[in-house]
């Protein structure tokens, strides 16, 4: 059973995407009902609604992603050709959304009704655009596997993130200007949170070697300061990826980090002199058994949201103090959800995301033992039938030697 590993809120309605596994369901929070649920032939990947609440967009992890109008009909679908979407946002002035894979952005716009071209005319936006890759626009190209991308609140910078502890900040609309980078993590960047109301900062936690939140300068890529949990020799929080970081929108002088198995939100303030202050530990009442925190948003409202691992309880903890429980989101679905992954897709996806992965694999690393068990038997079984099948070739051999010379 896996639970909620997607909280997306749309920007100026209250309506939330809930994704479990392959299922999707979009609720109006403000009455808890459901508007429209979905069913995919793999786990989701990524949920992003536009700003203007007219489109709405799906990524899959076999490389699929679908886009759907205000009533989340279906207009456009498409796959990726050399991995899954790991981060999609939608332009802000036309019909086209920037999505990211392993190493690329693409730029690929999703209205149908686009003119034909003559052959000139594609002649002359070859010479201008940037070069196709598998059939999509490529805008921007890192040599390290992607971890986050975003876009600053007023669409002037484009933001991306990668394992080599490298962060870009590119200019928008023509993001492969570099405007500048941020440098200062000790491992790769796993999370990232953009203002919601200024593009003068932003966020960033780091992997298991890092342990830190940065609070960065986004004119000039400097440091204004950086929060070490693991100070003070804290075992509790050596090697703890920051999974999740999230501005609170009616205060964004406050924040909430998540740390990789730990049990307890942190509650953060950047105060005037742009320090970071831990104000409290958040204390979860009824924490769910053996379980961890899968993800924390804000709503508009700016009530925390946080879902875990294992089962698909959702808490929501009531602004201001984030401690008192406005409600709980229990079995949703009404009943369980359970996918299987492809055995193919598990080794291919959680390999990769190994360092900051966010899914517990231990019955797939029983699977994988067990068939590995079952692989070394057959081996050996072969192994000793063809020793005696040797033996047996030798010692006829030999009769035959003994047999002639008689």
């Amino acid at each position: 059973m896996l639970g909620c590993n997607q909280i997306v809120f749309q920007k100026n309605r209250p309506v939330v995407a809930l994704s479990f596994g392959n299922q999707l369901r979009v609720l109006d929070y403000s009455t808890n009902k459901e508007i429209k649920s979905f069913e995919y032939d793999n786990s989701i990947s990524q949920i992003a609604f536009d700003d203007d609440g007219k489109n709405f967009s799906v990524g899959l992890h076999n490389k699929k992603f679908f886009v759907y109008d205000h009533n989340f009909e279906l207009t456009y679908s498409d796959s990726l050709k050399r991995g899954n979407p790991g981060s999609i946002i939608f332009h802000p002035t036309e019909k086209s959304i920037l999505i990211t894979d392993n190493i690329y952005s693409y730029k690929i716009p999703f209205d149908k009704k686009k003119e034909k071209e003559t052959e000139n005319e594609k002649e002359k936006k070859s010479k201008k655009n940037k070069p196709i890759l598998n059939g999509h626009k490529t805008e921007l190209g890192h040599t390290s596997i992607i971890t986050q991308a975003d876009m600053t609140y007023d669409k002037i910078f484009y933001i991306t993130c990668d394992i080599a502890r490298r962060i870009r900040v590119s200019n928008f609309p023509e993001i492969y200007d570099i405007h500048v980078f941020c440098l200062g993590h000790t491992d790769s960047v796993t999370s990232m949170a953009i203002h919601p109301s200024s593009s003068e900062q932003f966020l960033t936690g780091g992997g298991l070697n890092d342990t830190s939140i940065i609070l960065w300068n986004l004119q000039n890529g400097e440091i204004h300061d950086q929060y070490k949990f693991n100070e003070n020799n804290n075992e509790q929080y050596h090697k703890k990826a920051v999974l999740e970081l999230s501005y609170c929108p009616k205060d964004p002088k406050f924040f909430i980090a998540i740390l990789k198995s730990v049990h307890t939100p942190f509650l953060f303030q950047i105060n005037s002199n742009k320090k970071i202050e831990l104000l409290k530990v958040i204390n979860i009442t009824d924490f769910p058994e053996e379980d961890e925190i899968y993800k924390a948003r804000f709503d508009q409202n700016s009530n925390l949201w946080i879902s875990f691992q294992k089962t698909q309880l959702i808490k929501i903890l009531k602004f201001p103090n984030w401690e008192e429980n406005l409600s709980d989101l229990e079995n949703y679905l009404k009943k369980s959800i359970e996918y299987n992954f492809e055995q193919d897709f598990v080794n291919r996806y959680f390999k990769r995301e190994n360092r900051f992965s966010q899914v517990t694999l231990s019955s797939y690393n029983e699977e994988d033992n067990q068939k590995n068990g079952n692989d070394n038997n057959n081996k050996k079984e072969r192994k000793k039938n063809s020793k005696q099948k040797w033996k047996e070739k030798q010692r006829q051999k030999k009769e035959r030697k003994n047999n002639s010379k008689k």
